[in-house]
């Protein structure tokens, strides 16, 4: 259920014209966007005890080579998940929440370039239909 929704999720990003992957690509151009994804941790429907309800909580990452080029994609990001409702066969799913945001900052890891990134948190909720 996560891969894909983590799927959807990287296809909804793709649509604002940004580059985005399921794990640091070995190369690209930028801007560019990452998202890392959990389980998907389950919860009961409480009547029967059946965990059904998904939570699944990612982050983006924004890497451009400047920090205007890293806000303006992180900007494209945000208008494409805020609210947005994933559609997935046999799952209904609850608006995703933007539930925190960092800083974009200099990418110090780097030493031989120089590159910006953001980082944030989102989540969604489902049930199934």
């Amino acid at each position: 259920m996560s891969a894909s929704t983590v799927a959807a999720i990287v296809a909804r990003i793709k649509t604002t014209g940004l580059r985005c992957y399921d794990a640091a690509p070995s190369s690209s151009t930028y801007p560019y966007v990452v998202v890392y994804a959990d389980a998907a941790p389950r919860s009961s429907d409480r009547e029967a005890d059946v965990r059904v309800q998904a939570d699944l909580g990612w982050q983006t990452t924004v890497v451009g080579e400047t920090s205007g080029q890293c806000r303006a994609a992180l900007d494209r990001v945000v208008d494409a998940l805020t609210d947005w409702r994933p559609t997935l066969p046999g799952r209904v799913f609850h608006k995703v929440e933007h539930l925190s945001s960092q800083p974009v900052r200099a990418d110090d890891d780097l030493p031989d370039r120089s590159l910006f990134i953001a980082t944030d948190q989102w989540r969604v909720v489902s049930d199934p239909v």
